[in-house]
């Protein structure tokens, strides 16, 4: 018998510490519901439920945002849908001032209503915001600094002529005065660099002062060819920044349009350039490069190339368009306004993953029918058709927003779904299952409780040593 060393109640006492120590863990997993409170509970396992969280989050604001972008479309077709109506009483209208039946009175009386409709469109589309973000009619920019250089913009086309592109080239001209238009305020010189594929040579046309020399000059494009080689559009757009450019104009705009990735040195050796050295040129000539591509080539040219607007040139081509004139207007310093900015709508923390709304211009000015005249019968009959145009443009727009809305819906299913299923993916790795958690606190309780009592027994096994002593 000793007494030196209690080696009974040591062994008692660090038994006890153990199970204490165990109890206050499932006291602690119980009383926060979650398995995983530090690092040090399962390191490796918070590292995943710590990324999980993240997605799961931005899944929810993404959700959040979505319903905003689903807001934006409801206000945009409830709009056009008013706008649709005005239509479709100028339909009436303009149909019953063609009738040779009418008067100048009786036709008088229909123009004061077209005119009221007119002011009424334009009226609704102006009003026509989301958190006061302009969908429907130009974002005025009255306010923006005039360029002391008298807002002079030089913009060269440099034009894809191959054989798949001959529909967009006479998008272009089609569009061409309407994008004149939105550069009104500007004093501008067009230039025109036409490029074939590797196999070709292309050609440079001089400065001109008009669009119209522009239209004339693009109807002398000949689009053939393409498919065996790549497109030269650094060469194009080389060419393009060697144009004499006015020293003193306030925006330099290269403006390509074509649907295919350029052909680069660095891939088969067959060109001199690479788009590291069309790149830099831009930068040191101060011009800036503006694409209008096909949706599968945008971001090509948009991280690699361009340092304006990259648009799709196969939809919305006439927006497209005139934002580009109004980014240019703007650029030169004497734009008064520019159509309303496309809305962006992030849909996850997944930067990529995002998906736009397109915003449009559909004053009486752009649907062509601010100045719809019907005092006499021959205006009347022009007016019918221009009506027509108009409503089959806000019927696309409709049919658009639609499509879009869709899919916001779509993304909105999808978004709450995965955040669902990663969210019980998270709790199955970090939450506490409660009925095994009672089943090891009670155990470590019934231990602790035990261990008190052996520890107070084994204190008394030396309590022998005294009798020894009497």
């Amino acid at each position: 018998m000793v007494i030196s060393h209690n080696l009974s109640a040591f062994n008692a006492n660090r038994q006890l510490g153990m199970v204490s120590s165990r109890k206050a863990k499932a006291t602690e997993r119980l009383s926060s519901g979650y398995r995983i409170n530090r690092a040090a509970d399962d390191a490796a396992s918070l590292t995943i439920s710590e990324k999980m969280r993240y997605q799961i989050r931005g899944l929810n604001q993404g959700s959040d945002n979505i319903q905003d972008g689903i807001s934006v479309c409801q206000i945009m077709d409830g709009a056009l849908a008013e706008t649709q109506d005005i239509m479709h009483r100028m339909t009436e209208l303009t149909v019953k001032a063609s009738n040779g039946t009418l008067d100048v009175q009786d036709r008088q009386a229909i123009q004061d209503e077209i005119n009221q409709l007119i002011s009424e469109l334009d009226r609704t589309t102006k009003s026509t915001n989301f958190n006061e973000k302009q969908l429907l009619s130009p974002v005025d920019l009255e306010n923006t600094p005039i360029n002391p250089n008298g807002g002079k913009a030089d913009i060269i086309f440099v034009i894809d002529n191959t054989g798949s592109m001959g529909s967009y080239v006479n998008n272009v001209m089609n569009n061409l005065t309407s994008f004149a238009d939105g550069l009104s305020n500007c004093n501008i010189q067009y230039g025109v660099v036409e490029f074939g594929d590797t196999d070709t040579t292309f050609s440079k046309s001089p400065f001109m002062s008009s669009h119209s020399e522009v239209i004339n000059r693009l109807k002398q494009i000949h689009c053939s060819g393409g498919g065996d080689y790549e497109e030269k559009a650094l060469e194009g757009i080389s060419d393009a920044i060697n144009y004499p450019f006015r020293s003193d104009a306030a925006a330099k705009e290269v403006i390509l349009i074509t649907d295919a990735p350029y052909h680069d040195a660095n891939k088969d050796g067959k060109s001199s350039l690479t788009d590291t050295n069309v790149a830099q040129n831009l930068q040191n000539k101060g011009v800036r490069l503006s694409v209008v591509t096909s949706s599968s080539c945008m971001n090509l040219y948009k991280s690699r190339l361009a340092n304006g607007s990259v648009l799709n040139i196969s939809n919305n081509f006439h927006d497209s368009l005139m934002k580009l004139a109004g980014d240019i207007s703007e650029a030169a310093g004497e734009v008064i306004h520019k159509n309303p900015e496309d809305i962006n709508i992030q849909m996850s923390s997944v930067v990529d993953n995002t998906l736009t709304i397109h915003t449009y211009n559909v004053t009486p000015e752009s649907l062509g029918i601010s100045d719809l005249i019907c005092t006499t019968e021959e205006d009347a009959r022009m007016g019918i058709d221009k009506v027509r145009q108009a409503s089959a443009k806000i019927s696309e727009i409709r049919s658009n927003i639609g499509a879009e809305q869709n899919a916001l819906e779509h993304a909105y299913k999808n978004n709450t779904n995965a955040a669902e299923n990663t969210q019980a993916a998270e709790s199955r790795m970090r939450d506490m299952d409660m009925a095994a958690g009672m089943v090891e606190f009670s155990r470590e309780n019934i231990l602790e409780q035990a261990g008190q009592a052996m520890l107070a027994q084994a204190n008394q096994i030396n309590q022998g040593v005294l009798s020894l002593l009497q």
